[in-house]
């Protein structure tokens, strides 16, 4: 990718995790520390950090856009994160539940919180998640 592009698609993901956050739940889950207390695992569980239902949010609004860039190159959608270069943000787990050609579903959760949602002619992954493209939370 281009320096300039890359740029811009970080600007334009900045702004997208601000006005995600500014319009999404408050809640924050205070997620513990592994009782080892080596914190080397690099799940949520063990991160110590606190994490918004806005972070997770954020998270699959990414993951959305990242899958609609591969279903129009080609045609299905990416049924692991790998395969469009996805890395959650820091103490932030994605599932990908189901990817092809009729559409994804994901959830992300850091502690006990969590988020879901689905593009595309498939059933939601959690009864919460009522809406297509638009990640929502438990609780």
């Amino acid at each position: 990718m281009p320096k300039g592009t890359r740029i811009t698609a970080l600007i334009a993901a900045g702004v997208l995790a601000v006005g995600v956050s500014a319009c999404a739940s408050s809640r924050e889950v205070v997620v513990g520390t592994d009782p080892g207390g080596s914190g080397t695992t690099g799940d949520a569980q063990s991160t110590g950090a606190a994490v918004s239902t806005a972070s997770l949010e954020s998270e699959l609004y990414r993951l959305v856009t990242s899958q609609k860039a591969y279903f129009e190159a080609n045609d299905y959608y990416a049924s692991d994160l790998e395969s469009i270069d996805f890395t959650p943000g820091s103490g932030v787990r994605i599932d990908l539940i189901q990817g092809d050609s009729d559409g994804f579903s994901a959830i992300a959760k850091s502690g006990d919180a969590e988020c879901a949602v689905y593009v595309g002619d498939i059933r939601s992954p959690r009864g919460y998640a009522g809406s297509q493209e638009v990640p929502a939370c438990r609780g």
